[in-house]
């Protein structure tokens, strides 16, 4: 039993090598290079703004109905706290979900990145210049105290 013990020991040692090596030769990617390799995967019959636009709704739709599930199930928790000393209101988030179920919630989250990646190919536009814009509205927003506020325009 000892000579099985110290086998799972050094696989186990051996694993958590390999993991640490693999993710530091990991080459970080940049929203455009997502958007890029993404964009290779795209039939030429979905390479269009009604396809794109419609399937993010629904990949939005099937991420919603996941995180729905689980709050009925009592595996995500929602709750309004106190308000802080600045009188912002609190909120609390518990997620209780298994390794599959969190899984399948990043592919869902993955999809609706794929069909925003395409959104944004098929209107001409990169991800990052996406990104920088919106950034740059927010940080405006932020700026002039209306973050909280209401409507495109404000």
């Amino acid at each position: 039993m000892v000579k099985g013990k110290r086998a799972v020991k050094v696989l186990f040692t051996f694993l958590l090598f390999y993991l640490f090596t693999l993710q530091k030769n990991m080459v970080k990617m940049t929203l455009n290079e997502y958007q890029q390799k993404a964009m290779t995967t795209c039939l030429p019959e979905s390479d269009n703004l009604f396809y794109m636009l419609a399937n993010l709704c629904g990949e939005v739709g099937e991420f919603a109905g996941k995180a729905g599930k689980h709050m009925r199930k009592g595996k995500l928790h929602i709750t309004t706290t106190e308000r802080d000393e600045d009188g912002k209101i609190c909120h609390t988030q518990i997620w209780n979900v298994t390794d599959e179920e969190r899984k399948l919630m990043l592919s869902e989250i993955g999809d609706i990145l794929w069909q925003t990646a395409g959104l944004a190919h098929v209107m001409g536009v990169s991800l990052e210049e996406v990104a920088e814009e919106n950034l740059a509205k927010l940080a405006s927003r932020k700026e002039r105290h209306v973050i909280a506020g209401e409507g495109d325009e404000r």
